[in-house]
């Protein structure tokens, strides 16, 4: 990435920061897009003087424009990335998420970029996807939120096609990591977990806790955005997970013993919306991409002790 201009929308936000850093490491000139909603300057305190900052939302095209000047990939993580919130507010989720891409999209256009690589979910596959999820999975979302993403990739598929722009598609599962609030609407579960587990509280598990999931740590996911970007396809969509499942029980038991919280789990309400299983099938992106997860949920717990006063 030496040398290359690129954008990152969402770059302050939890794993928009995680790729900025890295993108400034392999040398190249980042203009990061973020309205601070639910990003933080304090995420980029390590580069923030060596980014090119605009704080503005992806709806605000004026503010936007300029930052596509000479851009050659343009990395989308911008969203309201909620299924809570989407159900709470579609209208507003809907805008955001699907609008602002698509005024992203103009602007590479119009700028002539190279690539774009947008963040997409596993939410677009739903309940009912035969595991480990594949690519040619149908889609089945259960959620605004997850019928936002599938809008969106086939938004930037369409872009693909008309106009040319290169498209890496990534369907992040559960990723987790550093900077991951527990106290936002955006929080995954394992940060709300280490948060409790900090407080010695019992962990509150929705529903009967035998949902799963495939997590993985936003380091891993970073590489996957970094090889997509450099990848030599004009089109790819893949899997980025771990290919391993585990349940919510399973996470509780592994956080509370990593951390020695003796206060144990309570069980509330499961969320509208959420899926009851999901687990990664990576063997594409294994092959186009030459990518393999390295970090485990053991390691990855053990990574984030530290962020919740954790010895």
């Amino acid at each position: 990435m030496k040398g290359k201009k690129v954008v990152v929308t969402g770059g302050a936000g939890f794993i928009g920061s995680h790729l900025v850093e890295r993108l400034i490491g392999e040398g190249a000139e980042v203009v990061v897009i973020d309205d601070l909603t639910s990003g933080n300057k304090g995420n980029l305190e390590s580069v923030f003087s060596d980014v090119t900052f605009i704080h503005s939302s992806t709806l605000d095209v004026k503010k936007c424009k300029a930052a596509f000047a000479d851009v050659e990939i343009v990395f989308h993580l911008a969203a309201v990335a909620s299924v809570a919130k989407s159900i709470e507010d579609p209208i507003f989720t809907h805008t955001v998420n699907v609008d602002g891409l698509v005024n992203m999209l103009e602007l590479a256009r119009q700028a002539k970029v190279k690539k774009i690589v947008f963040v997409s979910s596993a939410a677009v596959y739903g309940s009912d996807a035969q595991l480990p999820i594949n690519e040619e999975e149908p889609f089945s979302p259960e959620s605004p939120y997850a019928l936002h993403k599938i809008i969106g990739e086939e938004y930037v598929s369409l872009y693909h096609r008309l106009f040319g722009i290169e498209a890496a598609i990534l369907r992040f599962f559960n990723v987790y990591g550093p900077r991951q609030k527990p106290d936002s609407h955006y929080a995954g579960v394992i940060s709300i977990f280490m948060d409790k587990a900090r407080l010695r509280e019992p962990l509150p598990i929705e529903g009967n806790g035998e949902q799963t999931r495939d997590f993985i740590y936003v380091d891993d996911a970073i590489d996957a955005a970094i090889l997509a970007a450099k990848a030599d396809t004009k089109k790819v969509v893949v899997n980025i997970g771990t290919g391993k499942q585990l349940s919510i029980n399973e996470l509780a038991d592994s956080i509370n013993t990593a951390v020695d919280n003796t206060a144990g789990t309570s069980h509330i309400a499961g969320r509208v919306g959420s899926v009851k299983d999901s687990v990664a099938d990576i063997s594409k992106a294994k092959e186009i991409l030459g990518w393999n997860p390295r970090v485990d949920i053991k390691e990855g717990i053990e990574k984030i002790k530290g962020e919740y006063g954790q010895k």
